[in-house]
């Protein structure tokens, strides 16, 4: 059975509408969107072991910023090499000067890959007003992987 000429219109015209608003995402909106699509559960943490971890404020102004930027980096060890490192920022608590909550959670990896126990380095950057914060956390589903204090502070 064929479908109507009108119907035929129609079912076109809405694929052609759906595909327009797909076309005009833009990379914030998609950032958004792999965000949602990320488990950052309490259950969803692949991390054998928390690793080192370090975390600085760097005042220095790069090109297209004047704002300080919060720079934490650490080198968890994952069950697969592979893994990719996706970021959430959590709380600033209230204190003087601030903690700061950084969410962590990983995207297994497609396909075959061997089980090996993987060393794998993360980085994580904000730009801030912030001049100094008290300590950072950084959480992976649920569990504290380190607490980072002081917080360097580099001009």
């Amino acid at each position: 059975m064929s479908l109507p000429k009108i119907e035929e219109i129609s079912l076109f015209a809405s694929l052609g509408a759906f595909l327009i608003v797909i076309g005009c995402t833009t990379d914030k909106d998609a950032a958004a969107e792999e965000l949602e699509t990320v488990d950052f559960s309490e259950e969803s943490c692949p991390v054998i072991e928390a690793g080192s971890w370090r975390a600085w404020l760097n005042r220095a102004p790069t090109v297209g910023t004047a704002q300080a930027r919060l720079i934490v980096e650490g080198t968890p060890s994952l069950p697969t090499p592979g893994y990719e490192a996706r970021w959430k920022l959590g709380p600033t608590d209230r204190a003087i000067p601030p903690g700061q909550v950084i969410h962590l959670a990983f995207s297994a990896p497609i396909g075959m890959v061997t089980t090996i126990v993987t060393d794998t380095p993360v980085r994580f950057e904000l730009p801030t007003p912030i001049k100094s914060y008290r300590h950072v956390t950084i959480v992976c589903g649920g569990t504290v992987l380190a607490k980072i204090e002081p917080v360097d502070v580099a001009q």
